[in-house]
């Protein structure tokens, strides 16, 4: 705990977060909440990951994304970090062979090429590089897929994952 005295504590953020701490504050997200049907379709709330289900963990992480007001774009990557699959989970929502159309039009096309990158980059890749400073004086980070093809993350793709 803080020793701050609770007027110290910033009321604006305290009033945020008091609402998404609401189990259907999703519902009520203009942004995320049309995405979240389509999602609960590929059956995410019966699918065990970490300490709870799969949609659990993706309404979490978009949630502590809301918190600190980030852009649509992040949070909806947030929202669907893991749908195509990825090398640390193999729960895999959308096919990203046949299925980036239809997500693309659920979401953008901006939104759709994160979650997409993020599901196929090497995240063990990324972690490393990010966390040695190998990042390029521009901010982009050269990376690979998890099929070994070259790939570079241009630099505000490259703040969005770190976020």
């Amino acid at each position: 705990m803080t020793d701050l005295p609770l007027q110290a504590l910033d009321a604006a953020l305290f009033t945020r977060a008091q609402a998404l701490l609401d189990d259907e504050w999703l519902a009520r997200d203009a942004e995320l909440a049309p995405v979240l049907p389509v999602v609960l379709a590929r059956g995410v709330g019966q699918d065990w990951h970490k300490a709870g289900t799969f949609r659990h963990h993706l309404v979490g992480v978009a949630r502590s994304l809301a918190l600190w007001r980030q852009p649509r774009e992040v949070r909806l990557l947030g929202l669907l970090h893991s749908v195509y699959g990825n090398a640390f989970v193999d729960l895999v929502k959308f096919d990203a062979g046949s299925e980036r159309g239809r997500l693309r039009a659920l979401i953008g096309d901006v939104a759709e090429e994160q979650v997409y990158l993020f599901c196929t980059a090497s995240r063990r890749e990324f972690v490393h590089k990010v966390l040695a400073g190998d990042i390029a004086a521009d901010g982009s980070l050269a990376l690979h897929t998890h099929a070994g093809q070259p790939l570079t993350l241009a630099p505000a793709l490259v703040a969005s994952f770190i976020v």
